[in-house]
């Protein structure tokens, strides 16, 4: 029986599904894009190599503060890119054509896990598992749905590569064209990521005697599809010739186990790294997600009994969320953002999971381990929840959890007795409910975890409209500007990363920095200020600028 045809399939039908969606991504998602200042440099530098592409008309070389970025041309290129300067094309220059691309993945993202989980269980587990990552706290911001990195067009390609294997390993008569196109789009966005997938798949092939029946078919149309993947990158190496040579060591000593500073970095530092980091983004999911674990092994050495889950399709789920942390367990960079597109396979297994326990006599152990998860959520908390996650500072938070207490009670305490209570009154409804008490359950822990997502994500929508700094001071010279008011320069402006800057203040003025260590570059005193110069004002009357330390081009500002 599969899960198309099992009569035990219930939950919203996909319309219905999708509307809720959609309903939800209003305001999580699309709600005021525009309204606050560029977040972090990686989605001000995308957007710089993208306009620099539209200035000069020339769209196969990356151009960023006037030089030529060859690592970046072979690690970030080039969908991304021509994707931002054709929305930039229909909307122009603004920060909603830097992160409209990010929204609408995240919404791709979501449906197509609603696909996939409808694949591998029934209507409800789908349904959960889309709202689960819709309201998933670091899938809508920190590098999220929210601001204009890449990351939710991974994750999005991650999950359509994961629907599209089942599809093609099950039917002989399937084409593995649609599913390689997938792969070679994360070669022409982030090169080394493509790892990631491909591992995933491998593992499936070697676990399962049904996948591997295809494996053939799958490397031969690889090898034939490989070369049109390559095309960019084979083009700019002949082009950059020696330079070239340049970009894999870069790239190695990035996926070593030594960092730039030259520390060393196994598999248990980055371990401890990201334990934090999920813990911190998947809040208050994670403290039910070993309970789904359990489930998903059980149900590798069982199967379902009711044939609702397919043992084949969720080991596919289980081998992309492990191949994501092995992936980065051995790789010496670390970025907060990092494990993101392993969120959207672990909602998966929650929503199977708990659309699972509506059907299941549940025993002893999984009710303490229900108990455990509520009180964990009451007592265990982020250590942050009311910070702004649109200043440029939340990346670099202490992303920890900390314990709520009180004089009265401690945690040492508190956990266990509310656990107690829990499981008491979980006792109680089983005995007066029996056969409604397992759906009625399911349902009530459901909306109690979505629920607290969802007041955790709403929060920050608070911040909507902050500027900072720079923006702040971008504003005021426009205001000032517009009245006729003369600017006195140079201007001293606050120190920022200089993508941000370039962003802000490029083409309309020139930046110095203040004096430059000679060996690495940075200035000499971290709170020097920046001082800008008025272009125009330069060109036509022919004045002098003091010679900067350090000269830093720009790309167009935004209208």
């Amino acid at each position: 029986m599969t899960p198309s045809s099992s009569r035990e399939t219930f939950g919203p039908r996909t319309g219905v599904a999708v509307a809720i969606y959609v309903a939800v991504s209003i305001p999580l998602v699309f709600w005021g894009l525009s309204s606050y200042s560029i977040v972090n440099g990686d989605e001000a530098v995308y957007q710089e190599f993208a306009l620099r592409m539209l200035d000069s008309g020339n769209w196969f070389r990356l151009m960023s503060g006037g030089e030529h970025r060859i690592y970046d041309t072979f690690m970030n290129a080039p969908i991304q890119y021509w994707m931002r300067g054709a929305i930039v094309t229909l909307i122009g220059p603004s920060l909603l054509a830097m992160r409209i691309h990010s929204a609408i993945f995240g919404l791709a993202t979501v449906l197509m896990l609603h696909r996939l989980v409808l694949h591998v269980a029934d209507r409800r587990a789908a349904f959960l598992a889309g709202l689960i990552q819709l309201t998933t706290y670091q899938f809508l911001y920190l590098h999220g749905s929210r601001t204009g990195e890449l990351e939710t067009l991974l994750c999005f390609l991650f999950v359509a590569s994961a629907y599209l294997f089942i599809r093609a390993m099950e039917d002989e008569r399937r084409s593995w064209i649609l599913h390689h196109v997938c792969f070679l789009t994360i070669v022409n966005l982030k090169i080394p990521v493509v790892l990631i997938p491909a591992l995933a798949e491998l593992l499936c092939f070697a676990f399962s005697p049904r996948a591997r029946r295809r494996l053939a078919s799958w490397v031969r149309t690889g090898f034939v599809m490989l070369p049109f993947g390559l095309l960019w990158h084979i083009g700019q190496a002949i082009h950059l010739g020696d330079s070239f040579w340049a970009v894999p060591g870069q790239m190695k000593s990035q996926a070593g186990t030594t960092n730039r500073f030259g520390q060393q970095r196994g598999v248990g530092s980055n371990l401890l790294r990201y334990i934090p980091i999920v813990a911190f983004g998947t809040f208050p999911y994670l403290f039910a997600l070993p309970l789904a674990l359990i489930d998903v092994a059980r149900l590798s050495r069982s199967g379902d009994e009711e044939g609702i889950v397919r043992r084949d399709r969720l080991m596919v789920l289980v081998c992309y969320a492990g191949a994501v942390f092995l992936f980065y367990m051995l790789v010496a960079k670390r970025g907060a953002w990092y494990p993101m597109p392993a969120y959207a396979f672990f909602a998966a297994m929650l929503g199977i999971w708990l659309s699972r326990l509506t059907r299941r006599r549940l025993g002893g152990a999984e009710l303490m381990g229900i108990a455990l998860v509520v009180s964990f959520v009451v007592w265990l908390r982020p250590a942050m929840t009311d910070y702004n996650p649109f200043a440029r500072s939340a990346l670099n938070i202490p992303m920890r959890m900390v314990w709520w207490g009180s004089d009265s009670v401690s945690p040492l305490l508190g956990v266990p007795l509310l656990a107690g209570v829990v499981l008491a009154g979980l006792h109680l409804g089983r005995r007066a409910l029996r056969e409604r008490f397992p759906p009625l359950l399911a349902l009530t822990l459901a909306g109690f975890l979505i629920g607290i997502a969802g007041l955790r994500d709403l929060q920050p929508l608070g911040y909507l409209g902050y500027q900072s700094p720079l923006g702040k001071l971008r504003a005021e010279i426009d205001a000032k500007q517009a009245a006729g008011i003369p600017l006195d320069f140079p201007v001293k402006a606050p120190q920022g990363q200089a993508w941000i800057v370039r962003y802000y203040f490029w083409p309309d003025f020139v930046l110095r920095l203040g004096e430059l260590d000679p060996q690495t570059r940075k200035p000499l005193d971290p709170n020097a200020a920046y001082e800008f110069y008025e272009r125009r004002q330069i060109e036509e009357k022919g004045l002098r600028v003091p010679p900067p330390r350090a000269f830093q081009p720009a790309r167009p500002r935004p209208g």
